[in-house]
C-alpha cells in the first residue's frame, strides 16, 4: 500500500522525488504478550485439549515473521531520473473484504503486541484477489498470460499455494515468493521490496513487458500494483 500512495502523490507532484520506506522489527513478537500467552495456555492444556490448535497457531504465526528493512526511490514521469527500462507503476487495484478484521492485524496490549494471523486466511484469497486482479487486468486489456513477472508476496506457504493454484501459475512464476520465504521469511511490509530489489538484481524483464506486485494486510485487505518495464 505504501508503494501505491507514493504513486499517487507522484502523479500530482510529477517533477518530485519522493522515498518510500518501510522498517519491522517482527522479532519483538516473541516478547512479553506472546511468552505470557504461551504459557498460559499451555498450563490450562491438560484441561482443555483444544487449546493445543491455538497454541501452534500462535507459535507458527510468530516463527513465520523476521525483521527487515527496505526503501525505494520512486519518482515523477517528469522527473529527471524517469528514464525507460525502470519498472513504473500503471495502475493501482485493491480490496477490503468485510467481515474478515479477526483474520489479520495486531493486539496491543500493556505487556507488548501479537500477531494475528488465522490459518482460514487462505481462504479468503481467492475471491479477493481474482476479483481486482482481473479488474486490473481488464481495464488495460491484459490477461494473465501477459504477466512476465510476479512480485507475490510470500505470507506463508498456504498463501504461495493458494496463489499459484487460483491462477494456474507455473512453479518459475512464484519461485521468487519460495525462495523468500526460505531465504528470509515474512518480513511483513518490507519483503515486496526485498523481492522487488532480488527482481532488479537480476536480467530485466524485456522492455514493455508487465509484472503484478501483490501484497495482504489487515483489514483483510489485498493491494496490486501492475508493472511496465
Amino acid at each position: 500500500a505504501g508503494i501505491a500512495r507514493v504513486t499517487e502523490y507522484l502523479e500530482g507532484h510529477p517533477k518530485d522525488a519522493a522515498i518510500f520506506f518501510a522498517g519491522e522489527l517482527s522479532s519483538a513478537l516473541w516478547q512479553g504478550s506472546l511468552q505470557m500467552e504461551l504459557q498460559t495456555m499451555i498450563s490450562k492444556l491438560p484441561d482443555d485439549p483444544t487449546l493445543y490448535s491455538e497454541i501452534i497457531c500462535s507459535i507458527v504465526t510468530a516463527a513465520l515473521f523476521a525483521d527487515g528493512m527496505g526503501a525505494v526511490l520512486m519518482v515523477g514521469r517528469d522527473h529527471p531520473l524517469a528514464k525507460p527500462g525502470q519498472p513504473r507503476v500503471i495502475d493501482i487495484g485493491s480490496i477490503l473484504l468485510s467481515d474478515t478484521t479477526h483474520l489479520m492485524g495486531m493486539d496491543i496490549a500493556d505487556t507488548g503486541f501479537r500477531n494475528i494471523l488465522r490459518p482460514e486466511v487462505s481462504n479468503h484469497l481467492k475471491g479477493g484477489l481474482r476479483e481486482v486482479i482481473d479488474r486490473l487486468l481488464n481495464k488495460h486489456n491484459l490477461s494473465k498470460d501477459d504477466i512476465s513477472c510476479w512480485i507475490v508476496h510470500p505470507g506463508g506457504p498456504k498463501v504461495i499455494k493458494t496463489i499459484q493454484e487460483e491462477f494456474g501459475l507455473t512453479q518459475d512464476a512464484v519461485q521468487l515468493s519460495w525462495d523468500t520465504l526460505e531465504k528470509v521469511g515474512n518480513m511483513s511490509s518490507s519483503t515486496v521490496l526485498y523481492m522487488l530489489n532480488e527482481v532488479l538484481s537480476q536480467e530485466q524483464p524485456s522492455p514493455g513487458s508487465y509484472g503484478l506486485m501483490v501484497a495482504m494486510g489487515p483489514g483483510f485487505s489485498q493491494e496490486i500494483l501492475l508493472l511496465q518495464w
